[in-house]
């Protein structure tokens, strides 16, 4: 693959990156409001939907997780792939 090409893909991780960090953000944020409801309410209809909405977005964080490893071989190296992500956005399994 020419680096033309390995340069997109790197693009593409980068923002998948950005997807998985703002992902994972809004699931910590929905859990701990989750933990926080009274349980009457975790085990009322609103508790539901959030506990639904809490799985859900584990399960899209591990979709792209996957995705971002899957490319991983067909990006330019971890050098030139941080410099196009601020540093902020970045977390390390």
């Amino acid at each position: 693959m020419n680096n033309d090409r390995r340069e997109k893909l790197t693009i593409a991780r980068a923002m998948l990156t950005i997807a998985r960090t703002i992902v994972e953000e809004v699931k910590d944020e929905e859990q701990e409001a989750y933990d926080n409801l009274p349980e009457s309410f975790q085990m009322g209809e609103q508790g539901s939907e959030m506990d639904d909405g809490i799985a859900q977005l584990d399960l899209a964080y591990g979709s792209i997780d996957e995705a971002c490893d899957l490319l991983e071989p067909y990006t330019l190296d971890d050098i030139e792939f941080v410099e196009l992500v601020p540093a902020s956005l970045i977390k390390k399994k």
